[in-house]
């Protein structure tokens, strides 16, 4: 069975907090951080062995040198997901498998991927080729980070065809016009501001991150966001009922 890892490049946005906050929603399941923290308390770590700035460190999923990982099918899930159901559909993935495109249309979504050790050597060889001419070119909606280069170089599976109406967007289907970060350019129009009974995890790209939120079906992250995202939500509900008045 594929081993569960997240990766962490720790900045002022991502810190070995979040590591444990998602780590822990893992339950029981084995997990690793692939990480440059040197240590995270109740995390198991794993070793950044390059310094790709940013999202690029996910590209280190895919070395099949790794001491640790490289030879592991893995389940990778962004930090900023929020898990709602059980997971154990999404290890049962047997070839690579990415998110349909959630803001970028015409890519996949590396949020949450499955990877085989099959296809990491062409995704490495491929990458290491000229690493900064990638990233150089991944910069544009077309082809946007390190999902924009998955996409151009594989033909991935996707997990909302594999597991149909299990994995959702906060942005395109949760959200409502009341709530933080709707965008009426992404949205479905079938939110209801919580996840549907059946849901497996529902994916934050962007703003807002989830435990910044103040949700009630978001785990607890600390009281400082619980409190501040209760205050935010209040706010933006507020607004957007003042704009449906003077509507």
């Amino acid at each position: 069975m594929a081993l569960i890892v997240t990766v962490l490049k720790q900045s002022k946005k991502f810190t070995t907090q979040h590591a444990q906050w998602i780590h822990k929603q893992f339950g029981a399941h084995e997990s690793v951080c692939l990480t440059d923290a040197t240590h995270i308390d109740g995390v198991k770590t794993a070793p950044l062995l390059h310094d790709f700035p940013g999202w690029w460190s996910k590209i280190e999923l895919f070395n099949p040198d790794h001491p640790v990982l490289g030879k592991q099918d893995l389940l990778y899930f962004d930090i900023d997901i929020v898990i709602t159901g059980d997971i154990t559909p999404l290890l049962q993935a047997q070839e690579f498998t990415m998110l349909s495109g959630l803001a970028y249309k015409n890519q996949c979504n590396s949020s949450l991927m499955y990877i085989p050790c099959s296809i990491k050597q062409y995704v490495w060889d491929s990458f290491m080729a000229n690493p900064q001419q990638h990233m150089d070119e991944c910069v544009v909606p077309e082809k946007w980070g390190d999902q924009g280069f998955l996409s151009g170089i594989t033909t991935p599976k996707e997990w909302q065809q594999e597991l149909p109406n299990r994995i959702y967007s906060y942005k395109l289907d949760i959200a409502t016009p009341t709530m933080l970060g709707y965008d009426a350019a992404l949205a479905s129009g079938k939110g209801t501001g919580v996840p549907p009974k059946d849901a497996i995890l529902v994916c934050f790209h962007g703003y807002p991150s989830p435990w910044k939120t103040g949700l009630s079906w978001v785990p607890f992250f600390s009281i400082k966001e619980k409190v501040s995202g209760k205050m935010k939500a209040v706010r933006c509900w507020l607004k957007a009922k003042k704009r449906q008045r003077q509507a």
